[in-house]
């Protein structure tokens, strides 16, 4: 048991353990009862298991595996709803849970199962009565009837008081009118209702004129289903339902119904197992009686707005001490004193009113004072009923926001579930989400049924309530849960087991993918040490006839005159060795690819000359081109591909040509063989020693390709090598028409004109915002000897651009030893002098920015972004000289960006501009960032912008690093007071300095004095007032701070150029400060 995870000491007085066998404790009258043998196990001071396991039916299912943890070990006594199990016909199944039951002191409730005498409602009654009062009160005649299931005694007993009322008003009993048994699942009501009017024919108001259902659920599904069809209940057809479930209160109309005291049932259920235990004294309680509540579905008009003199027995409702409350409150009232009358009413309507049953009871007890004064009282009465009315709506309010806070707390649940993938983080989350649920221990028991023992997990040394869960997927048992109640709503336990099953069977599922890589990892190691062994076997006796062979040409070297004979036969030898040798070494390589064995190591490297080195005299100047881009491969294993490419067109009789081209997003490389007639299709697989298939797999395996083409004349073997990307993944070449180039780099052009597209060169940084305009080019091409310093901020930019990710690069130049991809080659060849950009995250004067920048900063490119994330991406690895960002961005705020950039170096000179107020909290987030400066927006002038950003770029900016901590709680506080009376000495005590120093340090940090500043951020505002109000501008100066209208007039054309008048009329606003 999970309570913190610990046990609690040896309980010294033991406490009687009794269990609650139930279908469910979740829906309709289940919960009732449930509820009822919770609080008197809490009232008599005894433990409390409740098994939830469904009803049983004919086949076994996972559900009832539940009841299988019903053990004399664990409990002393059993109370067990049989009616609600629907226990089957079938003896031997009914036998075998009669028999594990009867090993307990045992209650059974509404059914008789072993030898147990049964606790039994009498529905019998309360069928007779909302039968008898359709056919007097309301001359209903011809009455359907929808049964419940067949394995509930309690149904017959219904169908039988429904037929012997008829009987005894003398109306024909007629088998069409009475559906077929429902069954347990949701919508049976609705299923009945549809076989009465489709499958029978039956027509509403004239075959039938009312309907009675064996419960609350199966009554509202078939009212639905006539709504649904246009008849107007009740006027063509009253409805009527059984057991007074909530599901009754909350239909259209609400449903006439017999109310059956199932918490009654369960109290005394308790009470009688307690007797048969001897733990308290033998009492003569009479059995509870159902009573007929009466609603509009059947035509009444309910008890809240019946004639009064029907009401006057509604204050019997009422217990006796507040009735008598009442009865004095009211008689003040007829005295004279109304007032104290309704502060009574809400003070007894608050004490004795908690639930819905007693709000009604309340209502009616009102309703019933009606005859027992003038209107001026009548009139009171009303609103003492709108008192109970506003408090039952305060009570659905609260049950609702109750609702949805467990539902919203079992979603977060389930989110937290997800992530787990193995059962020990499943409890760490049930540890930290349950107590949130009102859950306060809990124990998962994931073992097989027969090793279950909870009596080991369950808590010692005080009372307790739980509800064992069982815990299953479709027809699959993984377990069971125990959850002590603290929620009173037994939805939230089920919704839980359906949680914690499904998260237990995707661990299953993850472990058994986890299982079946670790078995084929296994397999394939066992696969590479056999083949490894193989190969050794294979090898070493070639390898020993090319030693002795070896030995052999030696003498016969020496000799004077070796017969010619024995030298041809000794080369033969040699060279049909030689070919076995590569034989066996490419089949091992072929056996290697299939099963995964062969790890490549791929860099960056030059294809020319590995092309040189391979294919040698092929190369022509007029078919491959001087230069070729980089690509991304293992060096070793590309040239045994080409290799083995070459042995096999060797083989063939004919003339080889060679060509290479650049189609993004692939290098080229054909082999055309020339021999005078079609090769056939099948040469692919032509030529000896399995050299083909091992270059095919090869070049596959760096995402690559290799077909041959047959031809008039022979055939062409092609093979597409990828260019590398910034993503690493296989280039895609765009829709449009260009070719962007950086730098200079040569070959551009000739690709484009092969492609028949256009060369976009992008030469200074300002051109990242052309980018944006394009869709996805084929590639960009660059010179890394080309490139100048400037021009490393846009291949940065270019490399991180979200819409070129997979856009081939076509990067001419020699390759630093290993660089293993694109993003490592542009890292180290990028040159120390490379000036650091300067990033622009900030909608709304973005461009402002970049056109400063630009001017007084020509040495740093700018990079504009979004939003914080494009922000980061833009950078990659590198830092930025400068960042200008809004305080709050679209995906994260300022302070976020700076966090993520706090752990990549040195700290980074920043300007955040905020639109709203300046708070502590914001001085809180800057303060782990000693170079940054927090600023309101639109304070500062042009001028005095660019002077801030030099000196935030200058050297030694990050001096004195207090005094900016404290001009910056020295702004905040000018942020949030503005709008009142504000002094030197005030603003000098919230920065924590002297006021002389305060104004040295805030001119020298923001370039004006604390006094400029706070009269700018008070026209900023009466800015806004003016604008979005229609205040007058005497309150619009108070409002911003302002105590004088006329000196607000002056500072306001001071530093706008017009009156606040003439502003608020739509002149234009000068700029300025």
């Amino acid at each position: 048991m999970t309570e913190s995870n610990a046990v609690a000491p040896p309980d010294p007085v033991r406490r009687l353990t009794i269990g609650l066998v139930t279908a469910n404790v979740s829906v309709g009258v289940g919960a009732t009862l449930w509820s009822a043998v919770l609080d008197a196990a809490e009232r008599h001071d005894v433990n409390l298991i409740c098994f939830p396991g469904g009803e049983v039916r004919t086949t076994e299912r996972p559900p009832n595996s539940v009841y299988d943890l019903v053990d004399p070990e664990l409990l002393d006594g059993l109370i067990c709803w049989t009616s609600a199990l629907e226990l089957p016909a079938d003896e031997r199944r009914t036998n075998r849970w009669a028999e594990r039951f009867a090993r307990l002191p045992l209650v059974s409730l509404n059914g008789t199962i072993g030898a147990a005498d049964p606790l039994v409602l009498d529905s019998y009654r309360g069928m007779c009565a909302v039968v008898e009062h359709l056919i007097e009160v309301h001359g209903r005649t011809r009455i359907a009837f929808i049964p419940g299931t067949a394995a509930n005694p309690a149904t017959a007993e219904r169908l039988r008081a429904y037929a012997d009322t008829l009987a005894r008003r003398r109306l024909r009993l007629d088998r069409k009118l009475i559906s077929t048994p429902a069954d347990s699942r949701t919508g049976a009501g609705a299923s009945a209702m549809h076989a009465l009017l489709d499958a029978r024919g039956l027509q509403p108001g004239r075959d039938f004129d009312a309907v009675v259902a064996c419960s609350d659920l199966l009554a509202a599904e078939a009212l639905r289903v006539l709504s649904g069809r246009g008849v107007v209940v009740p006027q063509d057809v009253a409805v009527a339902g059984f057991n007074d479930s909530p599901e009754a209160r909350l239909t259209d109309p609400p449903l006439t119904s017999v109310s059956m005291p199932f918490d009654d049932l369960g109290d005394l259920a308790v009470e009688t197992l307690l007797q048969r235990l001897g733990d308290i004294p033998v009492t003569d309680r009479p059995p509870p009686q159902s009573n007929l509540v009466i609603r509009r579905s059947c035509g009444c008009p309910g008890s809240l707005v019946a004639e009064p003199d029907a009401q006057l027995g509604g204050l019997d409702a009422l217990p006796p001490l507040p009735r008598e409350f009442l009865l004095s409150a009211f008689d003040q009232a007829i005295d004279g004193d109304s007032t104290a009358f309704l502060i009574e009413i809400d003070r007894l309507v608050r004490t004795w009113a908690t639930t819905p049953d007693q709000l009604d009871s309340w209502a009616a007890a009102i309703g019933g004072l009606h005859g027992r004064g003038d209107p001026e009282v009548v009139r009171l009465i009303g609103q003492a009923r709108l008192i109970v009315a506003e408090a039952a709506h305060r009570h659905l309010e609260a049950e609702r926001w109750r609702t949805d806070q467990a539902a919203r707390r079992l979603r977060e649940l389930g989110n937290a579930l997800s992530s787990a993938v193995d059962v020990a983080a499943l409890e760490k989350v049930l540890d930290r989400h349950l107590p949130e649920l009102g859950i306060p221990a809990w124990h998962l028991s994931l073992e097989s049924r027969a090793a279950v023992s909870l009596a080991e997990v369950l808590p010692s040394g005080r009372r307790y309530s739980m509800v064992a869960e069982p815990l299953y997927v479709r027809d699959e048992l993984l377990g069971f849960g125990l959850f002590e109640v603290g929620s009173r709503d037994g939805a939230v336990y089920r919704a839980l087991g359906e949680q914690i099953s499904h998260t237990l069977m995707e661990i299953r599922l993850f472990q058994d993918v986890l299982d079946a890589r670790d078995s084929a990892e296994q397999a394939n190691q066992a696969k590479s040490g056999l083949l490894a062994s193989v190969g050794e076997v294979l090898r070493e006796p070639v390898v020993g006839v090319l030693r002795q062979l070896a030995t052999l040409r030696r003498s016969v070297a020496a000799m004077d005159a070796p017969p010619v004979e024995l030298v041809n036969g000794l080369a033969r030898i040699r060279a049909d060795a030689e070919i076995q040798l590569r034989v066996i070494g490419n089949l091992l390589d072929l056996s290697r690819i299939e099963i995964d064995a062969v790890d490549l190591s791929p860099t960056l490297l030059d294809p020319g000359e590995l092309l040189s080195e391979v294919f040698g005299q092929l190369l022509r100047a007029d078919s491959v081109p001087a230069r070729l881009p980089l690509i991304q491969a293992d060096r070793d294993r590309l040239r045994q591909a080409l290799i083995a490419l070459r042995v096999s067109t060797d083989r063939l009789a004919g003339k080889v040509a060679l060509t290479v081209d650049v189609l993004p997003p692939s290098l080229r490389i054909q082999l055309r063989v020339v021999c005078g007639y079609r090769l056939p299709p099948d040469s692919f697989g032509a030529g000896p020693e399995f050299a083909l298939p091992i270059a095919q797999r090869l070049i596959a395996l760096h995402d690559g390709s290799l077909r041959f083409e047959p031809g008039p004349d022979g055939g062409t073997f092609q093979v597409d090598l990828p260019l590398p990307t910034p993503s690493g993944r296989r280039g895609v070449t765009g829709p449009t028409s260009s070719l962007l180039s950086v730098g200079e780099a040569a070959e551009a052009p000739g690709i484009a004109t092969r492609l028949g597209v256009d060369v976009r060169r992008l030469r200074t940084a300002t051109d990242n915002e052309a980018i944006g305009d394009l869709t996805r080019p084929v590639a960009v091409a660059l010179d890394l000897a080309g490139l100048r310093t400037e021009d490393w901020p846009l291949v940065r930019h270019l490399h991180d651009h979200p819409s070129l990710r997979r856009t081939p690069f076509l990067v001419y130049g020699r390759p630093d030893a290993g660089s293993r991809g694109l993003t490592e080659l542009l890292a180290a060849a990028r040159p120390a002098g490379a000036t650091a950009p300067v990033v622009v995250a900030d909608g709304s004067c973005g461009s402002r920015f970049v056109r400063i920048v630009e001017q007084v900063l020509p040495g740093h490119p700018v990079l504009t972004a979004a939003d914080g994330t494009t922000a980061l991406t833009s950078l990659g690895p590198d830092l930025p000289g400068l960042l200008i960002l809004t305080k709050t961005l679209p995906d994260m705020s300022a302070f976020d960006v700076l966090d993520r950039l706090a752990h990549e170096g040195s700290p980074v000179p920043a300007l955040v501009l905020s639109s709203g107020p300046i708070t502590s909290r914001d001085v809180l987030r800057a303060e782990p960032h000693p170079r940054v400066v927090l600023i309101g927006e639109g304070i500062l002038s042009e001028a005095e912008l660019t002077d801030l950003l030099v000196r935030l770029l200058a050297p030694g900016h990050t001096a004195a690093q207090g005094s900016k901590a404290r001009v910056r709680q020295a702004v905040a506080y000018l942020h949030q007071r503005f709008h009142h009376p504000i002094s030197r000495r005030q603003v000098a005590e919230a920065a924590g300095m002297s006021e002389d120093y305060l104004s040295r340090v805030f001119h020298r940090e923001l370039g004006l004095s604390p006094w400029l500043y706070l009269n700018r951020l008070r026209i900023q505002q009466a800015k806004e007032r003016l604008r979005n109000t229609n205040d007058s501008v005497q309150l619009v100066a108070r409002r911003v701070g302002f105590r004088d209208r006329a000196y607000f007039s002056r500072t306001f054309r001071k530093l706008t150029g017009i009156s606040p008048q003439a502003f608020r009329e739509g002149t234009p606003t000068a700029s300025g400060g």
